[in-house]
């Protein structure tokens, strides 16, 4: 059975106009993502994806997990943003989130992390789970996301950025480029 959340529709605007809505749906067989584009004057683009839409089966990701955010980059790259524990691993404190990428056409890039889709790890004692609430793709195409890293005993927030290749970057001046994480339980 499918599931269909109250109208959770999330919207990217492409550099050139575009419009993008993303839209999740969640079942037995895991996720389904799909992302319709349409034109700046909202005429529905059917040379993205398939007239159109392009649907996208995510098998692990498992009926509690969301895609909950999506930004075009200044090359018309798309990012969905989602989030769950592994049914894989049985470790509680291994969770993650998700970033999928697209090209302008609908394709998922498969040079972008594991076929196309990223996935950051926390690890650590306490870790109950992770919930990448936005993200953001800056003038100087780095993808930053920020969420909450819920943990026996209090709650962190966390910042991670990345490169449009989604390599994890560390180091440097930017004190962003490393994991991050500010207490929030006094």
């Amino acid at each position: 059975a499918t599931s269909y959340s109250a109208l959770q529709l999330h919207l990217a605007v492409v550099p050139t106009g575009e419009i993008v809505v993303m839209r999740h749906y969640s079942s037995s067989a895991g996720a389904l993502i799909k992302l319709v584009r349409f034109s700046a004057n909202g005429v529905l683009d059917t040379s993205f994806g398939v007239n159109g839409i392009r649907s996208f089966n995510e098998p692990n990701f498992i009926s509690t997990n969301f895609a909950n955010a999506v930004e075009a980059s200044s090359t018309g790259d798309i990012f969905v943003l989602g989030y769950a524990s592994l049914p894989a691993i049985t470790m509680r404190d291994l969770l993650s989130f998700k970033l999928l990428k697209f090209s302008p056409t609908g394709a998922v890039d498969t040079s972008f992390g594991e076929n196309g889709i990223l996935r950051s790890y926390f690890y650590g004692d306490g870790i109950q789970s992770v919930y990448p609430h936005r993200f953001t793709i800056t003038n100087g195409n780095k993808v930053l996301v920020a969420g909450v890293v819920i943990r026996r005993g209090g709650n962190q927030i966390f910042i991670r950025k990345f490169g449009l290749n989604g390599v994890l970057e560390q180091g440097g001046e930017d004190p962003i480029g490393t994991d991050q994480t500010v207490d929030l339980s006094t």
